[in-house]
């Protein structure tokens, strides 16, 4: 079967009794916008996800991570929601806040299970992530920007 024929897989969350929301996992198109929207919150959630991997990953690690993320960034939640339901108006985004917390994690629950297959994947992307991060910061460090510096270590310091 070949990208024509491919149908992305999506499933149905109950948001009140018989309405349901057809939700899917997230892309890298998804996961730009997200950083674009609230890049403090996801470096925060990458921050902490390479903690984990540094200590070795577990599902209770990273559900503690996501855990957290849904308590501590409640626009960011949102906003993923809107995402995967392909609607991140702005009172699209102000109801998902407003609905219960049993619908938020269960709208997450499905959006993490579409997005990651496997414990396998989610290992797998971070090294992805890793990886281009440190090529990125390397290419940086090797540019002579006008009035930047690299200090050695992967950042930026003014001259």
């Amino acid at each position: 079967m070949g990208l024509r024929e491919w149908e992305e897989p999506t499933e149905q969350v109950e948001i009140a009794k018989g309405n349901f929301q057809t939700v899917r996992g997230l892309g890298f198109e998804d996961i730009a916008r997200l950083a674009r929207s609230h890049m403090p919150v996801v470096t925060i959630i990458f921050k902490r996800f390479m903690d984990e991997k540094a200590a070795g990953f577990t599902p209770e690690g990273l559900g503690t991570i996501l855990a957290a993320g849904v308590s501590e960034f409640p626009d960011a939640v949102a906003f993923v929601i809107g995402l995967a339901c392909d609607d991140t108006d702005e009172k699209t985004l102000a109801k998902i806040k407003r609905m219960r917390l049993t619908v938020q994690a269960e709208f997450i629950q499905k959006i993490i299970g579409l997005t990651f297959v496997s414990e396998a994947e989610v290992k797998k992307l971070i090294e992805i992530v890793t990886e281009m991060m440190g090529s990125v910061t390397s290419a940086l460090d090797e540019l002579n920007l006008p009035g930047r510096s690299g200090n050695g270590n992967g950042a930026f310091v003014s001259k």
